[in-house]
């Protein structure tokens, strides 16, 4: 989720956001344009992300869509009266939406997040756990990783946390990885299990708000027409592990779930 005009944002920088978010309608005229927005964002956000849009430059017909909805229309053609609820772990925070399909579109029964968890949350377990491998061969070296003070340590530290984040993206696929360090440090393997162990507390967080969420909206989770992964963060094996043991209902997902929200809007 992001905080529009907020906290240092400013409206010309949302409208960056917006310009790399929004996608046209494939089966709409040309001039109408579908920004995603979080489920639980009022008016006040909405209409600010409806000003950031005209800052980047979008004209003519622009409609706002929560995202839950837009992954929805991506994920599937509901039957009127059909309801699927949306699992969104993304890079920096997590949402859950139920949505149910009416003769007139889509509407969201139920809808809660984390605004504090997303994938950069297991990158940060998982930096933390490579030092405890490494840190003692050089500690001073190791802080200056964490807290760099020259060019030369940025770029070290820029290119360590992006060899976790591949760790991290890599054992969704394969069962160890490994994480290259810089000197005087060893390289790190990783396993998936050794990763799962840091991120399961995170992960059934957000597998407890979906159940509690899938309550509120007064649809039995066996009654769903599916539960739907939507964010880079849940590609990772341990999402469809825990959803499946605590609903008892098996996900989908798509080879690329960070598209579905901007794909179905």
């Amino acid at each position: 989720m992001v905080g529009l005009c907020t906290r240092g944002v400013t409206c010309e920088q949302t409208g960056g956001f917006v310009t790399e978010n929004y996608q046209p309608k494939r089966d709409s005229p040309a001039t109408a344009m579908y920004v995603p927005h979080p489920a639980r964002w009022g008016a006040p956000r909405r209409n600010t992300l409806m000003s950031a849009a005209r800052l980047a430059g979008m004209t003519g017909n622009i409609v706002l869509v929560p995202e839950p909805v837009a992954a929805a229309a991506h994920f599937n053609r509901l039957a009127p009266g059909s309801s699927l609820a949306v699992y969104d772990l993304g890079s920096g925070t997590f949402d859950v939406a139920v949505v149910a399909a009416s003769p007139q579109g889509f509407t969201v029964l139920a809808e809660d997040g984390l605004p504090d968890l997303g994938g950069t949350d297991m990158d940060q377990l998982l930096l933390e756990y490579v030092g405890r491998q490494v840190s003692n061969r050089d500690a001073a070296k190791w802080q200056l990783l964490l807290r760099p003070e020259s060019t030369a340590d940025r770029r070290a530290q820029r290119a360590l946390i992006e060899d976790v984040r591949a760790a991290k993206e890599a054992l969704s696929r394969h069962p160890q990885t490994v994480v290259p360090m810089p000197e005087p440090f060893a390289d790190v393997t990783v396993t998936r299990p050794e990763l799962e162990a840091l991120i399961r507390p995170n992960l059934t967080r957000t597998v407890e708000l979906l159940s509690s969420t899938i309550a509120a909206s007064g649809v039995h989770p066996m009654s769903l027409a599916g539960i739907y992964l939507v964010g880079g963060a849940s590609r990772m094996p341990l999402v469809g592990t825990l959803i499946g043991e605590r609903l008892r209902v098996a996900p989908a997902s798509l080879d690329q779930p960070e598209t579905a929200v901007a794909l179905g809007a």
